[in-house]
């Protein structure tokens, strides 16, 4: 077993449940699975194999928020919450 240290700044929660990704275009959505989520960001999956723009919004529910890209591997995404204050 190998043991390291988890550097993330917050500590994360397991979520499991599917969103969807608004584009910057503000019409493309896409199917995504919120693997786990801090207060400063979401880890997602999405359902197929796309390239993200660097500024979208989260639709959870009723509630939409705006993040950042941060990271893609494949059809994995690291995503940063921003402020309003940010757009």
């Amino acid at each position: 077993m190998v043991n390291y240290k988890d550097e993330r700044r917050e500590i994360r929660s397991r979520q499991r449940i599917y969103a969807s990704l608004v584009l910057s275009d503000e019409i493309t959505r896409y199917r995504v699975l919120v693997i786990n989520r801090s207060n400063s960001g979401v880890t997602v999956e999405l359902v197929e194999n796309v390239t993200l723009s660097e500024k979208l919004r989260l639709l959870v529910d009723h509630s939409i928020e705006l993040y950042s890209l941060v990271w893609q591997r494949g059809r994995l995404a690291g995503l940063r919450l921003k402020n309003q204050d940010d757009e």
